[in-house]
């Protein structure tokens, strides 16, 4: 199944109330820190252990979301390895999945889409 659903919401706080002019804003105040934006989720079958399939997918789907104009999109946890795959697999196999916070392939891959779709 592949799903792209892209959400406008009517409101969303860009700033702490504590940051507003006063506790309880009157609604000016209230439109003044706040704006409308757009959230996409997707939801697609992933191939386990593929992680360039996935990545693959991952692309696409950022496309579609920026066309649509989100500016946020979230994707189902673990989508580029498989949830219920990784359980199965040994404490070797685990950490050969496993890649480097900031600069392993899969966020550098995520990053470029994005940028790409900007």
């Amino acid at each position: 199944m592949i799903c792209l659903l892209v959400v406008e919401s009517k409101r969303l706080r860009s700033k702490s109330w504590s940051e507003a002019a006063s506790p309880h804003p009157n609604p000016s105040e209230v439109n003044r820190i706040m704006r409308d934006i757009r959230v996409a989720t997707v939801q697609f079958q992933h191939q386990p252990g593929d992680k360039t399939y996935n990545l693959g997918r991952v692309e696409h789907f950022v496309a579609e979301a920026a066309r649509s104009g989100a500016e946020i999109i979230a994707f189902p946890e673990m989508c580029l390895t498989a949830y219920w795959r990784v359980r199965k697999l040994s404490r070797e196999a685990v950490e050969a999945l496993a890649e480097p916070v900031p600069d392993g392939a899969s966020v550098r891959c995520s990053t470029e889409a994005v940028v790409k779709s900007s």
